[in-house]
């Protein structure tokens, strides 16, 4: 994405509203980006429900992170005790891929534990959304490494919230370019 701007919120011992999370999302985009009211906005994350209602709350559409459906996926067809295969793997991964979310749904009915075929389930426009031309792919999950594992590292870490949105911040600007939010 051109000129893509990362930024990050974190609540203290307090839940952030989806519908005040999608204001301010569009309040900063409105900000930083010229005809911002004109854009065709995507939001992309794991499935869960307050994400696919932050994309409906902002008009945007919903994708599915490829990082956790393929984790899923392998988990299904590569690392089970019951090892179905990297031909089965791969047809589900082109499948996912190409948006064919009734034929994802037919193999995973056959192989899939029930707890996985149900997070598919449940991410149908996320999948369907893979195949559409505007589809560019998400980076969620890569974003959050990038801020967030890049200055803490892997493993546990303790840090006063203070110290930690001081980390966050300066992270924030350097991945701006030096154009913090």
């Amino acid at each position: 994405m051109k000129n893509k701007r990362t930024t990050f919120f974190i609540g203290k011992d307090e839940r952030f509203p989806t519908k005040d999370l999608s204001k301010k999302l569009l309040e900063l985009g409105s900000q930083f980006y010229e005809n911002f009211d004109n854009a065709k906005l995507v939001v992309g994350g794991d499935g869960a429900t307050w994400i696919k209602q932050l994309a409906s709350f902002m008009g945007a559409k919903y994708i599915l992170d490829r990082y956790h459906a393929v984790r899923e996926l392998r988990k299904v067809f590569l690392f089970s005790k019951l090892y179905h295969g990297k031909e089965l793997f791969q047809k589900a991964i082109n499948y996912f891929y190409s948006g064919e979310y009734d034929n994802l749904m037919e193999l995973l009915k056959i192989y899939a534990p029930k707890e996985i075929f149900k997070y598919f389930k449940n991410n149908q426009v996320g999948i369907i959304h893979q195949g559409e031309s505007w589809n560019i792919g998400v980076s969620a999950e890569s974003d959050v490494s990038r801020l967030v594992k890049s200055c803490l590292g892997y493993g546990s870490k303790i840090f006063s919230l203070a110290v930690l949105k001081n980390m966050l911040n300066g992270r924030t600007y350097k991945l701006n370019n030096n154009f913090s939010i």
